[in-house]
């Protein structure tokens, strides 16, 4: 705890004052749910309208988004000239990960309460009653995309090249899981490739938490969630060498 809380602290500082972090889960989604909600706001029922609909799936589009930024948040260390003190302090390979893992998760779900409050007072939405089995979700999710954003930062050295290879499973991702427009087909082909991103399973979870009542896919998801970000953080603290940084 000695070197954790420290850099633990000086890891949400730098995650609350990043403009891709803040603008990506923020301001881009609101605007995004207010544009397609109002393009299709016919095309939805009362209960039901097109703002309820993007709301649920761009929020954990956008959280996907974040493994980029935390990406290049692993290497803080590197961009500030600040590598060769990490590489002469005693500060451990998992008080590093695990601080940058805990700010990150934090930053990334203050951004998803702000969102969900600001789209709450815009359009007094309602979760029925569910609003912390949704945080709770999107949590879980913001803590696995955390811990994948890190393992991939830690890995890969060409972060430019990092952003242009994930950005197309994340598009495909969000595509497959309505993220634009409802998807869903009758071919059973088909619908293993929609089945195929999480985003789907999320987005569904979040409807049947809501409208049908039913928590049993979201803890499930949750639970899948926590234990792969545990796995992922694991590899990241066995295989990182803090020699990357330099």
């Amino acid at each position: 705890m000695r070197y954790f809380l420290p850099l633990f602290k000086l890891g949400v500082k730098r995650r609350s004052k990043d403009f891709f972090i803040l603008s990506y889960n923020i301001v881009f989604p609101v605007i995004i749910i207010i544009l397609l909600g109002y393009l299709t706001s016919k095309s939805y029922g009362e209960e039901f309208t097109s703002y309820n609909y993007y709301t649920i799936v761009t929020i954990p589009f956008c959280i996907f988004m974040g493994i980029i930024s935390v990406s290049y948040a692993a290497q803080d260390e590197k961009v500030s000239n600040t590598s060769y003190r990490y590489m002469i302090s005693p500060i451990s390979v998992a008080n590093l990960v695990l601080s940058k893992l805990f700010s990150c998760t934090i930053i990334l779900s203050l951004c998803n309460l702000i969102t969900l409050f600001l789209l709450i007072g815009i359009f007094h939405m309602s979760f029925g009653g569910k609003f912390l089995a949704v945080i709770f979700l999107l949590t879980c999710e913001s803590i696995v995309v955390s811990s994948i954003g890190l393992f991939l930062g830690f890995v890969c050295k060409n972060l430019d090249m990092l952003r242009n290879i994930i950005n197309i499973p994340i598009v495909i991702f969000g595509f497959l899981g309505g993220v634009f427009f409802p998807v869903s087909s009758l071919n059973s082909t088909i619908s293993l490739i929609i089945n195929i991103s999480p985003l789907t399973w999320i987005n569904r979870a979040i409807v049947a938490c809501i409208y049908d009542n039913n928590l049993h896919l979201l803890f499930n998801i949750s639970c899948i969630f926590i234990v792969t970000s545990i796995f992922i953080t694991i590899l990241t603290i066995k295989f990182f060498k803090k020699e990357v940084f330099i």
